[in-house]
């Protein structure tokens, strides 16, 4: 008899669960469950709900419904991951929480079981979080915003990747004092060098086997100077060093590895700063945003790294010599972690995760070790084309949805204090 296989799909991700001569649905399950942690000024309020399983085959006729929860235990830690202990048992009707009367500015962590008679349990993700309030994002452009992804600025001054009114293809758009211009037709990821007039990006002529470009284009000149940097299909993050001199950026091969690169400003050959990581390994380089580090001797990048205690694979923040070498682990989690932003200052790290149950922006005091929460689940899902960039005023920068528009998605900024 052929063998069949049944396929459990989960949100973004596909799991092979089990292996049987027919496909067969079981009678009776439950379907797994996320938890979100939403922080305020001494309290959490932990909301839970359903992942849908999608029962993927060719062999099933009848759908099956799932069993609702008789119960839902709530775990909890003030320090721990590891060392949770249950808090409360609450009806399989109820999918919120409140946490009262925490410390202000300390880290805590969060799991639900959910529970039914004659079934195995279903346990949620850790949800982590930091009590004290977060930030409302606001929009860039006022009324309906225009599709605008990976912003990045000098000044008041805005450079992003999107499309004019009645334009269907991305492309590079300067907006000043309420005026956008095109740039450059087919661009991507852009990026403002610390001159404030020079931008870089990538291109691509998707109608030919021409190799993907890294331009850079004074906006003031209009000057561009072009440089194939990959014979491979695909657009790139591009990050400037503090000092002008040098952009890193991360290539794909054919066979989907990752390989991070620089190029000096001036001239010369590509130089590679890592070895091509295999794509599905758990040292493949991810495709997010890179950034130098503040005395220009190290780039941040994100790594896909085993995180065998949860028996999963994450995105973690790694550490890359300037002139070359193996990445080293920089700020590890059980989460993703992504989209690392030193602060102009140096003594800051933004970065994007969803250590809370759902993507948000998260910073890190280099000094204290502090993190803290800086946007909550407002529903404003953060793109997963984005650049997260410090601004002038504290505000950071970043992309994320537009409900009710006909954009979809576009800029954002948020407040920041210490």
């Amino acid at each position: 008899m052929k063998l069949r296989f049944l396929i459990l799909c989960i949100g973004w991700a596909t799991f092979l669960v089990s292996c049987q001569k027919e496909e067969v649905a079981p009678n009776q399950f439950m379907n797994p469950i996320r938890v979100n942690a939403e922080p305020q000024a001494g309290l959490i309020t932990l909301r839970w709900q359903a992942a849908p399983i999608g029962f993927c085959g060719t062999g099933l006729t009848e759908i099956p419904q799932p069993t609702q929860p008789a119960t839902y235990e709530v775990w909890f830690s003030d320090s721990d991951p590891d060392q949770l202990k249950k808090v409360a048992t609450v009806s399989g009707n109820v999918q919120e929480l409140v946490v009262p009367n925490l410390s202000a500015g300390r880290s805590y962590y969060a799991q639900v079981k959910a529970l039914h008679p004659g079934l195995s349990a279903q346990v949620s993700n850790v949800a982590m979080t930091v009590t004290g309030a977060v930030a409302q994002p606001e929009r860039v452009f006022a009324g309906d915003p225009p599709y605008a992804v990976a912003g990045s600025w000098s000044g008041t001054r805005l450079v992003y990747q999107g499309r004019l009114p009645n334009s269907t293809n991305d492309g590079i758009i300067l907006y000043t004092q309420g005026v956008s211009k095109l740039l450059q037709a087919n661009g991507y990821l852009p990026a403002f060098a610390q001159d404030g007039r020079t931008v870089a990006f990538t291109t691509r002529d998707w109608a030919s086997a021409k190799p993907t470009q890294l331009v850079l284009l004074n906006t003031e000149s209009g000057q561009v100077t072009s440089r194939d940097i990959t014979t491979q299909l695909g657009s790139f993050p591009v990050e400037w060093s503090r000092d002008g001199r040098w952009l890193a950026y991360v290539t794909a091969t054919a066979a989907g590895g990752y390989q991070l690169w620089k190029l000096a400003v001036t001239g010369g050959e590509p130089i590679a700063l890592t070895s091509v990581q295999p794509q599905g390994t758990q040292t493949q380089l991810q495709y997010s945003q890179l950034t130098w580090s503040p005395d220009g001797q190290s780039i941040l990048a994100t790594q896909l790294q085993a995180d065998n205690s949860r028996n999963q694979m994450v995105g973690n923040l790694v550490r890359i010599p300037a002139d070359g070498g193996t990445p080293e682990t920089y700020l590890a989690s059980h989460s993703n972690d992504q989209n690392p932003a030193f602060s102009p200052d140096g003594k800051s790290l933004a970065f994007i995760s969803d250590r809370s149950g759902y993507m948000a922006i998260w910073v890190k005091d280099l000094t204290t070790g502090q993190l803290r929460q800086v946007t909550g689940d407002s529903k404003q899902y953060l793109s997963y084309t984005n650049r997260l960039e410090w601004l002038a005023n504290g505000r950071l920068s970043f992309t994320g949805s537009a409900a009710n528009t006909t954009a979809g998605t576009t800029l954002f900024t948020v407040a920041f204090s210490r």
